[in-house]
């Protein structure tokens, strides 16, 4: 009943700003369109995140997930892992991986996670053909070849997930649910101001102070003494401004391009889609985590912060797995439809 109230006051609030947007001829035609929704959203995700990025880093940092991360996790599991949401064709041998990314909540380390993506590959149907074996052969040299890095040194495996992580969203976004002129448009948008940070071209934008701090956290002592300042301030404003389009990605463009209408949804709608896909009890328990995180985070954030890290690592190696299993079985049907081909002529 409370995640109705607040639903439905969402409700109200939403409807005046819909009002209000629509006195706009340009808004009120793209709203309409599921395609242009999701390119608008996109331009302001990415612009919203790289203006807060520069003006803000240490507080979007700290924040961004405490707020924005238990939904995000719940929406990560919901478009990848459910079985009646997820793109990919899930079958009982799956539960071997789902088996290793539960164990990743007790041991949140890249062996465990790393095995999950190594047995999302390895358990992947593969199409009979001469190409599709051999891209499974290359695949498994490749996979198997990063999982042994991992084993060897996994704080540093840890690392470099945690920077790659943000990119994995946008390859999910581009290869499995995007469509439309989104589809390659936000990778591009994110090339132009990530090629801009790496550069040093807005370094004068940079708030050094705040980075130092960021990046204490996000590099390793290594790094650090071995790369300059301005470097390592590069990398934390980049992995800010990309964990913020992460998020975006996740809760509003692949929400947007998944239901299967293409009118916008309401609060309640959204709501009620969850809890069918979930249960009520489920999402009441979602509702309460995220609850919970912020009373924490309002005592201790940085307290808060690292606890819902430590058990949010799982997420980065479900989309991972997701990633080698639909690579490989959609390398499989792109070869079993080939043959198909050659074989009808």
């Amino acid at each position: 009943m409370a995640l109705a109230a607040v639903a439905h006051a969402l409700d109200r609030l939403r409807e005046p700003t819909l009002a209000l947007l629509a006195r706009s001829q340009w808004l009120r035609t793209a709203l309409r369109s599921r395609a242009s929704r999701v390119e608008l959203f996109a331009a302001i995700g990415v612009a919203t995140a790289l203006a807060a990025a520069l003006l803000a880093p240490a507080l979007l940092w700290l924040w961004a997930p405490l707020v924005l991360g238990v939904p995000h996790l719940v929406a990560d599991v919901r478009y990848l892992a459910l079985p009646r949401r997820s793109p990919a064709v899930l079958r009982a041998r799956d539960g071997v991986v789902a088996a290793l990314l539960v164990a990743t909540l007790w041991w949140p380390s890249p062996r465990f996670g790393g095995a999950a993506v190594v047995a999302a590959w390895l358990l992947s149907p593969a199409a009979p053909s001469p190409r599709a074996l051999a891209w499974r052969a290359l695949g498994s040299v490749l996979v198997v070849g990063a999982y042994a890095a991992m084993w060897r040194a996994p704080v540093e495996s840890s690392y470099v997930l945690v920077h790659a992580h943000n990119a994995i969203a946008v390859l999910l976004f581009a290869w499995v649910f995007g469509r439309g002129r989104a589809r390659w448009g936000l990778p591009l948008a994110l090339a132009v101001p990530s090629v801009l940070v790496l550069s040093g071209a807005l370094d004068a934008a940079l708030p050094g102070s705040a980075l130092d701090e960021v990046a204490g956290y996000l590099l390793p002592l290594a790094a650090l003494d071995q790369w300059s300042a301005s470097w390592c301030a590069r990398l934390a404003v980049l992995f800010v401004f990309l964990q913020s389009v992460h998020y975006a990605i996740w809760l509003r463009l692949i929400p947007e391009l998944a239901r299967p209408r293409d009118g916008a949804r309401s609060f309640r709608a959204s709501l009620a889609a969850l809890q069918r896909d979930f249960g009520p009890l489920p999402v009441a328990l979602f509702a309460a985590a995220a609850l919970l995180l912020l009373v924490l985070a309002a005592r201790d954030p940085l307290l808060a912060q690292r606890e819902y890290l430590r058990f949010a690592g799982f997420h980065a190696y479900l989309e991972l797995a997701f990633l080698a299993r639909w690579l490989a079985g959609a390398r499989a049907g792109a070869s079993a439809r080939a043959s198909a081909k050659a074989t009808a002529r």
